[in-house]
């Protein structure tokens, strides 16, 4: 299990200063084995100097001798044990300061800001959950103002230009038509569905949005008044449309989703049959 930055910080700082630190337990060591290196050392010498008056045993003389030795070693030994943990307690102090100063401007490399006031519409990830690069963790967007986003046919993609108006039928508000102005034409067709993308604005938008909502939507291109026009469900293949005579070739005009402008073929007065569906 990773080690939590503070917590290694702390542990760390402990380690070199607090009342359980090692450095402790070892400055006792030191403290005993000077006092056991001062008192064989007072031995040592005071049996040298008889020695050296032709009093005593060699035996003695030698045990003090090595007993001196052996002190002085073991005092050597425990301060460098000090030196080198001390040492080594302060460079893991300062690994883990580095640590956590790394930790934190990681944090700030993954902390999500905005610069403005925005809506949360979805958080796909729980938290403690793992996330990859390039990998979604949630949408968001303004609160009050959507964008109406819209498939166009590279047939019609050439009539339009930003600020035509554009009539939008939502399939929340069947009855209603709403008015918008195109904003954006985007010039790359999206190869999987043949289509271009253009996005529109809201004049004034329903009373309740929310994202993701689907529907229909004519942009203007041209306006007349006092048209002819027919559903295009009524309209056949090479522009035929069936009356209580037969069939007829009609010229077409304007289009829309869902109707087609009559230029010459038809009347007001004629009566039009819906295509038979070939089963």
């Amino acid at each position: 299990m990773p080690r939590i930055p503070q917590l290694a910080l702390t542990q760390a700082k402990d380690n070199l200063s607090g009342p359980a630190s090692p450095l402790k337990s070892l400055s006792r060591e030191i403290e005993s084995a000077d006092l056991r290196f001062s008192n064989d050392s007072v031995l040592y010498f005071k049996q040298k100097k008889l020695w050296e008056q032709g009093i005593g045993s060699e035996v003695d003389f030698t045990n003090r001798q090595a007993a001196y030795d052996q002190s002085t070693n073991s005092l050597g030994l425990a301060k460098l044990r000090l030196a080198n943990t001390r040492e080594s307690l302060q460079s893991q102090l300062q690994q883990e300061k580095n640590n956590l100063s790394s930790a934190l401007n990681s944090k700030k490399d993954f902390t999500i800001t905005s610069k403005q006031a925005v809506k949360i519409y979805l958080i796909s990830k729980e938290e403690g959950e793992l996330v990859l690069p390039q990998e979604p963790i949630g949408t968001m967007g303004d609160a009050n103002d959507y964008i109406i986003e819209m498939s166009v046919d590279e047939m019609d993609i050439v009539k339009l230009n930003p600020g035509l108006l554009t009539l939008i039928t939502l399939d929340a508000y069947k009855s209603e038509v709403f008015e918008g102005t195109v904003v954006k034409v985007y010039p790359q067709k999206d190869l999987r569905t043949q289509t271009f993308r253009v996005e529109a604005i809201f004049k004034t938008p329903p009373p309740q949005l929310y994202s993701g909502l689907s529907g229909q939507a004519n942009i203007v291109i041209q306006q007349k008044e006092n048209v002819l026009s027919i559903p295009r469900s009524y309209l056949s293949t090479g522009n035929q449309v069936k009356v209580d005579s037969g069939i007829v070739t009609v010229t077409i005009g304007l289009q829309s989703l869902d109707r087609v402008e009559i230029l010459s073929g038809l009347s007001a007065d004629m009566v039009i049959h819906k295509p038979e569906v070939v089963k």
